[in-house]
């Protein structure tokens, strides 16, 4: 997580704020074949705020998955944790969130704060090709895809 504290209300804005790719013509495989990690670049529709999508893809159980977006190029906004394991949210109760799910930037916990797929509204996506396009979706990434879909998933 990034030393830099959003206010929630700020937080929330960058979520809202529909992106595009910043090179639409870039394709990528979608699950990376080779590389375990694909960094793109976002921007605002205005083309005055800056975001990254990071797709991370496990090296040794390939099937478990992360896709997180990045405003300030530094603070994950939103992240999907797909195909892993649980996580237990910094409450007092320790509250178990099976995977997978979604980390939703809440401030003064950053991303360490996780809610079950139903409990956001993020629809129920059936694999990992479908779960990217919920994530898109969600985050309001618009425009043509860069991605095509691979082998593996």
């Amino acid at each position: 997580m990034s030393d830099i504290v959003l206010s929630q209300e700020e937080a929330d804005r960058l979520i809202a704020i529909e992106k595009r790719f910043s090179e639409p013509t870039s394709m990528h495989s979608f699950p990376p074949p080779t590389r375990h990690n694909v960094t793109i670049p976002l921007e605002s529709l205005d083309g005055r705020e800056g975001f990254v999508l990071d797709l991370y893809r496990g090296r040794i159980d390939i099937g478990k998955q992360k896709y997180q977006t990045r405003g300030h190029k530094t603070i994950v906004l939103v992240r999907l944790d797909w195909a892993g394991s649980d996580h237990v949210n910094p409450d007092e109760s320790r509250t178990r969130i099976p995977c997978p799910h979604v980390h939703i930037y809440r401030e003064g916990f950053g991303d360490r704060w996780a809610f079950s797929l139903q409990d956001v509204e993020f629809g129920s996506p059936t694999d990992a090709w479908d779960a990217l396009q919920h994530f898109l979706a969600f985050c309001n990434i618009r425009g043509e895809s860069c991605f095509q879909r691979g082998m593996g998933i």
